[in-house]
């Protein structure tokens, strides 16, 4: 009823006037031919994503495009105009840190183990929304996650979030595998057990593959955008990733695309040595971490198969008492020859950690000798 004693000429200009600012030149033109339920629309719609953003959820302005009417309307070039300026006060909201790990807990009353913080949460959804079977919406899916990593880097910094992004990998792959695997009998829902998500997609075999290319290239433009800012935090993480077991290959016999891909970036991870160098020595300055990190990775699932509930700590607590104590008599000096080499007290403390890592409860003394 208000919407019809307001529709008067008038009460159009007005509206029109209002989404001036809010859409792009382009779309200029489009305001001057829409009728007013058509700006009504747009307003209210503009007014509620801006409110969702502000409050910590920039993900609901993809339903838009996941609407047959909306995208094949002419209104579709401002709707990408409003969502354009629902990510950006998304990231301006987030930048002031109102939505922090502190204030999620506090409104929630939960603990942090409970309650992942918005922003990890958002980009979560937003990945998975980047492999939509509509394109339009998988498009501007990878736009937001694009955007936020950008501005927040360190959200892609959590376990399940890398998780998430390796296993959709996969999964997408797997859609595209399908045109050889089910030639007669088209396959369209694939599961993931590991993330307990399960995704649809088109019968077009074209679309399943172009959404494979464009989604990969964007997974490793973010792990590497972020093997950039933290590269030793990234580099533990994919360790994490790569030494846990699939879910959804028992026997780890299929090929997996995700965690080829979290390989390649892991072992492509450079970290800086001292000052810079000249150019004819830089291959040198910063070598491959390939070897190292098969190295790291490899010890990692070697110390995972040796630790259990039965380890005994009493030897990893007298090899680094004796170690400690030494170090306190002698600050400084060499290992004394009949003692323990740098290999094997490197050893014990690798061994040490994973044990209070692996142990149901914290033990207060090798804690404190470790630190």
């Amino acid at each position: 009823s208000v919407l019809l004693r307001e529709s008067s000429d008038a009460g159009l200009a007005r509206l029109r006037q209002a989404l001036a600012p809010l859409v792009s030149p382009q779309s200029q033109a489009l305001l001057r031919s829409i009728g007013f339920a058509q700006a009504a629309f747009l307003l209210a719609a503009y007014s509620v994503e801006i409110a969702r953003a502000k409050a910590g959820s920039c993900a609901t302005v993809l339903r838009y495009f996941s609407n047959s009417a909306v995208a094949s309307s002419s209104l579709l070039p401002a709707v990408e105009s409003i969502a354009g300026l629902a990510i950006a006060a998304y990231v301006r909201e987030t930048t002031s840190r109102r939505w922090s790990v502190e204030a999620s807990l506090a409104a929630s009353g939960l603990e942090h183990e409970t309650s992942p913080p918005r922003v990890i949460a958002q980009v979560r959804e937003l990945m998975v929304a980047s492999c939509h079977h509509l394109e339009l919406v998988s498009t501007w899916g990878q736009r937001f996650v694009d955007r936020i990593l950008r501005a927040f880097p360190q959200a892609l910094l959590d376990r399940t979030v890398v998780c998430t992004l390796l296993e959709l990998v996969q999964l997408v792959w797997k859609s595209c595998k399908a045109e050889q695997d089910d030639q007669f009998v088209p396959v369209y829902w694939f599961t993931s057990r590991t993330l307990d998500v399960t995704l649809q997609f088109p019968d077009s075999i074209s679309y399943r593959k172009s959404l494979f290319e464009q989604f990969s290239t964007c997974a490793r433009r973010w792990l590497e955008l972020v093997a950039g800012a933290a590269p030793m935090e990234l580099e533990t993480l994919l360790q994490i990733y790569l030494a846990t077991p699939c879910d959804d290959d028992d026997l780890n016999y299929e090929p997996h695309i995700g965690r080829a891909l979290a390989l390649e970036v892991a072992t492509g991870i450079r970290y800086g040595m001292g000052a810079a160098a000249d150019v004819s020595v830089a291959a040198t300055a910063l070598p491959p971490n390939a070897s190292p990190f098969a190295f790291r990775l490899g010890q990692r699932g070697f110390l995972r198969g040796r630790i259990d509930p039965t380890t005994d700590a009493q030897t990893l607590k007298r090899t680094l008492t004796d170690v400690y104590v030494l170090a306190r008599e002698s600050p400084g000096a060499p290992l004394p020859a009949d003692g323990p080499s740098i290999r094997e007290v490197a050893d014990a403390m690798s061994h040490a950690t994973h044990f209070v890592v692996a142990a149901p409860h914290v033990d207060r003394e090798l804690l404190r000798l470790l630190v």
